[in-house]
Parts: C-alpha cells; sequence; structure tokens
C-alpha cells in the first residue's frame, strides 16, 4: 500500500533521489512509468511510422498509397464508405513544433 491506503504502481524504473525526493518525501515508493515507443500490433492504416524523417526541420517525404475508408469518415448527409478505396497522396515535413502533414484524398462518396 502507498500514502493514505493507496496502491502504488510500481512499473518501469525506480525513482531515482534527488531533489524530487526531497520535494515529495511521501512518494518514494512510486516508480516512473517508461511507455513503450515501439510495438509490433498493428495499429491501422491511417497512422504512419515518421522516426525515418529526422529531426531537422526542413527535412521532408512524400507518400502516395490507397488504403481501406475508416467507419467513421463521414458527416451527417454524406461519407466514403466503410472500406472503399481512399487514394491519399500525403507530405510529411519536419518543423520546429513537430511534423506537419499536408495532402489530399481521394475516395468515393455515398449518401
Amino acid at each position: 500500500m502507498g500514502v493514505r491506503g493507496l496502491c502504488v504502481v510500481k512499473l518501469g524504473l525506480p525513482r531515482a533521489p534527488g531533489r524530487l525526493g526531497a520535494r515529495f518525501p511521501h512518494a518514494i515508493d512510486e516508480y516512473t512509468v517508461m511507455p513503450t515507443t515501439r510495438t509490433s500490433t498493428p495499429r491501422g492504416a491511417l497512422v504512419f511510422d515518421v522516426r525515418s524523417l529526422g529531426r531537422q526541420p526542413g527535412h521532408a517525404r512524400t507518400r502516395k498509397l490507397t488504403v481501406p475508408a475508416p467507419a467513421d469518415l463521414r458527416l451527417e448527409l454524406i461519407g466514403v464508405p466503410e472500406g472503399a478505396a481512399a487514394e491519399l497522396d500525403l507530405k510529411f515535413e519536419a518543423v520546429a513544433e513537430g511534423v506537419l502533414v499536408t495532402g489530399s484524398v481521394t475516395a468515393p462518396l455515398a449518401g
């Protein structure tokens, strides 16, 4: 049990002693949660790996591909049928704030 009867989750690496440990003395047995960025599970057709883009502003990559449309690509009266071929023409650009994605999608509409 942790502080005041709360259960403490122990994941990742143990927290190193230092200034934070002195400021928060009741949280000594907590652990830092270390999220993983690598996964072998499929993340979907509209999720792209941009690690190869680099961190320097100005680097750019283009990508053209066809993916099946997701079920929620629609407005109230019109939408793209689920599973329809959606042609993507994308440009990924590294900027100071992160990654800027611009592009266009061509897909059939129904509604």
